[in-house]
């Protein structure tokens, strides 16, 4: 279930420079507004060789000071998840149609590659859940990265939406090879909550109570 970003812009609340602790992983960087119509943010790469400087609804890389790749636009609600090994990310995006939240993932190798995730995922949710309202139209949010950059682990959540009923919030794992963007394993919602309880932001952990409810009032 899509909780409201907080800092979204617009809205007049203290972000600090480095950005604020994602709402669906609690590694990724929620690209937040310092106030209305302004947002200046230094997220640095965890080895520190890479910067990324955000400037309202844009953003440039920066290696040793030097700009490199194409920059980025950013919507007002996004988040930004650097791997382990400082060589790519996963941008998650909140947008209104025809999906609310999408990813993408970028390799950072002198440019900036982007490989795609989203088609793959949400092919193969709508292929296992073929009579579950939404299935074919969900969410897809950057959660964390394994071996490094090599595989983006990501999750798949049915929109919260009156026209998805109760299946909304419903979300399974995705770990995807990077570059190859091929799905190398699969979580159901149970298994993603056990696997990386301790990375789930606000919104997922939101998404497994009100499941949790939905089943209790059957």
């Amino acid at each position: 279930m899509l909780a409201l970003a907080s800092s979204a812009k617009g809205q007049k609340l203290v972000c600090p420079e480095s950005g604020e602790r994602g709402n669906y992983s609690k590694l990724s960087v929620r690209l937040c507004w310092q106030r209305d119509e302004i947002r200046h943010l230094k997220i640095w790469s965890p080895d520190h060789s890479v910067l990324l400087a955000v400037d309202g609804e844009s953003g440039q890389l920066y290696k040793n000071g030097i700009p490199f790749g194409e920059k980025f636009g950013f919507l007002p609600d996004a988040e930004w998840l650097w791997s382990p090994d400082s060589r790519a990310t996963i941008l998650t995006s909140f947008v209104t149609y025809p999906t609310q939240v999408i990813a993408g993932v970028d390799l950072l190798n002198g440019t900036s590659e982007e490989v795609d995730v989203m088609r793959s995922i949400q092919e193969d949710f709508a292929s296992r859940h073929p009579g579950l309202p939404c299935s074919g139209a969900v969410n897809v949010a950057g959660l964390t990265w394994l071996r490094g950059s090599k595989e983006a682990v990501l999750i798949a959540e049915i929109p919260a939406s009156p026209r998805c009923e109760k299946a909304d919030g419903y979300f399974e794992g995705y770990v995807v090879s990077v570059p190859q963007g091929k799905i190398m394993r699969h979580y159901s919602m149970r298994q993603t909550a056990a696997e990386f309880r301790n990375l789930l932001g606000p919104s997922l952990l939101e998404d497994i109570k009100s499941q949790q409810e939905e089943h209790e009032g059957k």
